[in-house]
């Protein structure tokens, strides 16, 4: 199109005021600066299509046109090389059309395949500000359309600032649903919704409130920042409820607590005996009873009562408490050894765990178990060789053991020695210098052996 002269331009108004008067020499106007501007946008000359931008929000174009040509001027601007210029301008002109095209940023920034296109559009988003909130608020509750990437940027953004509303909406007697995604998105802040914990936390008490809503304002509350051990009281009557959806969320945060969970862990230790559990209830009461300190939740005579019962799980349990307290059961140790003979495949590792657990003393406890069934001696055996790996003083303990050993409990002896190589032929050649006749002979006689068969 040929650009028209101010003269020719004028003559023409004229014209269209004299014949359709003041509407059509607007028309005429309006018209006139369309064309001018969708000239100048697509200019190759930077200060020009700069120009061109800068007035298309008086260019009457509407809003999808608008923002169409807006980032198209974009993403062509590196083939002129003024990028920057023109991604500032199409932002600022962008924020001028105002928040009315936010939808069709939000829609845009998803599908935005290059970084100028998509970096221009959250300008804008960002210079548009709080007149921008209440649409982009409305678009990340319920509108699941958004790209992940998109949201978790436009959260980082406006997700603080925008709190007092995200509160508002949280309010009794919104939509159920609608609500549970607004607490889904404080809890996305992090220690940014810090000023949201006396809201969450009246939501969490309130007995008349959804179980749903309680459930997720306590996990909203775990989001935040880790529980203060303020909050213990409230997960245990949590721990003790029949409301599943609260029950499930307070286990969950009782296992994040680690250890200070400890004073819980009898409220766990229930649910895992409870006959009534639903298996999701029992799993994650397993996982997080595996997680808190259980010092304060099992004493000696519990311990002793679960390694003696005919329940494997309660035996494992019990193997779980003492792995974790160690010797402070040292009285089990000979009870925990013998749980280690009685175990299935699916037990052995955890009972291994809690009887390694006594350290040095526990190859004394084991030694005398190798004289038990077959079955028993493998895990017995690999017990015992796993512990001179950890304390490989207690090799000196398997030496003595030879003299008096039975020629089964002889042999796994002797392949345990001979896994261990070196560390072991250094305290057999102890004993044949400083030990007593029988236990110089057994164990000249296991060097003998083990010259020929190294």
């Amino acid at each position: 199109m040929r650009k028209l002269s101010h003269r020719t331009f004028l003559g023409l108004a004229v014209l269209a005021f004299l014949t359709a008067g003041a509407a059509g020499a607007l028309w005429l106007v309006t018209g006139w600066r369309r064309e001018e501007t969708l000239r100048l946008i697509a200019s190759q000359a930077i200060e020009e299509r700069v120009a061109g931008i800068r007035a298309l929000p008086a260019a009457n174009l509407g809003r999808r046109e608008s923002v169409d040509r807006l980032l198209e001027a974009v993403k062509t601007s590196w083939l002129l090389g003024g990028s920057d210029a023109i991604q500032e301008a199409a932002a600022e002109s962008l924020q001028e059309l105002g928040p009315v095209i936010v939808p069709e940023l939000l829609s845009r920034l998803a599908q935005a395949d290059e970084y100028r296109t998509g970096e221009t559009i959250y300008n804008a988003l960002r210079g548009l500000g709080d007149r921008a909130m209440p649409q982009i608020l409305t678009a990340l509750v319920d509108d699941w359309t958004i790209h992940e990437g998109v949201r978790s940027m436009l959260l980082r953004e406006f997700g603080p600032r925008g709190l007092p509303q995200l509160l508002a909406r949280v309010r009794p007697g919104g939509p159920p649903d609608s609500r549970l995604r607004v607490l889904g998105i404080i809890a996305r802040l992090g220690t940014e919704a810090r000023p949201a914990s006396l809201r969450l936390l009246k939501l969490l008490d309130d007995p008349a409130e959804l179980p749903e809503i309680r459930s997720q304002a306590l996990s909203a509350l775990g989001a935040i920042e880790p529980l203060s051990d303020a909050m213990i009281p409230r997960l245990k009557g949590l721990l003790r409820g029949a409301i599943e959806p609260l029950r499930m969320t307070a286990i969950q945060e009782t296992g994040k607590l680690g250890a200070r969970g400890g004073p819980l862990a009898q409220e766990l230790a229930s649910i895992v005996g409870s006959p009534e559990a639903s298996w999701a209830s029992w799993q994650e009461a397993a996982e997080a009873l595996a997680k808190v300190d259980l010092t304060e939740a099992v004493d000696l005579s519990q311990a002793a009562q679960a390694l003696s019962s005919e329940d494997e799980e309660t035996r494992r349990f019990a193997a779980s408490c003492i792995g974790r307290r160690g010797k402070a059961f040292r009285p089990l140790l000979g009870l925990a050894a013998k749980a280690l003979a009685l175990a299935t495949v699916e037990s052995s590792a955890s009972i291994q765990v809690a009887v390694l657990s006594f350290g040095a003393e526990a190859v004394p406890a084991l030694l005398p178990l190798l004289e038990g069934p077959d079955e028993a001696r493998e895990r017995i055996a690999t017990a015992i060789q796993t512990a001179t790996e950890i304390h490989p003083s207690t090799l000196r303990t398997v030496v003595d053991a030879l003299p008096g050993a039975s020629a089964r409990c002889h042999s796994v002896l002797m392949s345990i020695l001979k896994a261990r190589g070196g560390a072991a032929r250094h305290y057999l050649a102890e004993a044949i210098r400083n030990g007593e006749a029988p236990l110089r002979e057994a164990a000249q006689k296991a060097v003998d052996e083990l010259l020929k068969d190294p």
